[in-house]
């Protein structure tokens, strides 16, 4: 059954505070990757990942040692396509030892999220058991001209609702709208990954949704997991400077510890000190 008003606004508003954020360098160049993903592995030091590109493998194996990788732009783009198929915590299981220490996850109104809190959060909603075929449909991969180390690209995510999302808020889409293997069809996303020198992800950056009214989205034009809620009859308030929403996640905060909501934004103290941006949430 598809909700179109959900009653209690003020009730859902209260859990809405989701989701679903030196080294050799190449001359600072545009180029596109059409690759395809080949393989991911761990090992001595590394993680092993290899991306294909026509007859050619790309290593983008990542150093969890302290020793740097060479960054040119494919190595690049083949690492930010081989993280958005395996290790981002939404479209599948978050891998921790492909972040940096000093990650840093934002989107339009979540965030800024350290590491331990991002983990934190994408686990708490599970998108990708809920939707096990949940996939990002990346494309348009170009690294940064004015930034070499950062790759930004544009991403349509599809899946089909076969299990509940997990905590309050996904027991409550469930109870609204049961696992009935309707399809999510997400709105044309812009995200960017920034590396360190070690091929670790640095800064996240999600879920801005670049054309609202894209007929074939079944999200209302929101981004992330409040595209999902909206697919699936909850229409939550996801609105840059929502009024509503700064007070819920405000709230959120206070909950946040109990394991009722997910929190919206990181505490100043768990954010790393190269984050300058003094706007937290909404």
């Amino acid at each position: 059954m598809r909700l179109t008003e959900v009653p209690c606004r003020t009730g859902l508003a209260i859990l809405a505070l989701l989701i679903p954020a030196t080294a050799w360098t190449s001359p600072p160049t545009t180029r596109h990757y059409y690759g395809s993903f080949a393989s991911f592995s761990r090992g001595p030091g590394k993680h092993r990942a290899l991306v294909e590109r026509g007859a050619t493998s790309i290593d983008v194996s990542v150093s969890t040692q302290d020793q740097p990788v060479l960054l040119d732009s494919e190595t690049l783009l083949a690492a930010a396509e081989s993280f958005m198929q395996t290790s981002t915590g939404y479209y599948s299981a978050l891998d921790e030892d492909r972040l940096a220490d000093d990650f840093v996850f934002r989107g339009p109104v979540i965030g800024p999220l350290g590491k331990h809190d991002y983990a934190r959060v994408l686990e708490y909603f599970a998108v990708y058991r809920a939707l096990p075929d949940v996939a990002p449909n990346a494309f348009g991969f170009s690294v940064d001209p004015e930034d070499p180390r950062r790759v930004w690209f544009l991403l349509r995510a599809t899946g089909t609702y076969q299990q509940s999302l997990g905590g309050a808020l996904g027991n409550l889409a469930a109870t609204v709208t049961p696992p009935d293997q309707r399809q999510y069809r997400g709105s044309t996303e812009v995200w960017s990954v920034t590396f360190n020198e070690r091929l670790q992800v640095r800064y996240l950056s999600a879920g801005y949704v670049a054309d609202l009214y894209e007929p074939n989205a079944t999200t209302g034009g929101r981004g992330l997991t409040f595209g999902v809620l909206a697919s699936l009859g909850l229409p939550l308030p996801a609105g840059v400077g929502s009024p509503v929403l700064q007070v819920v996640q405000k709230v959120s905060r206070f909950l946040a510890g109990t394991g009722i909501v997910p929190l919206p934004y990181s505490s100043a103290d768990n954010v790393p000190s190269w984050w300058k941006s003094d706007k937290f949430g909404a």
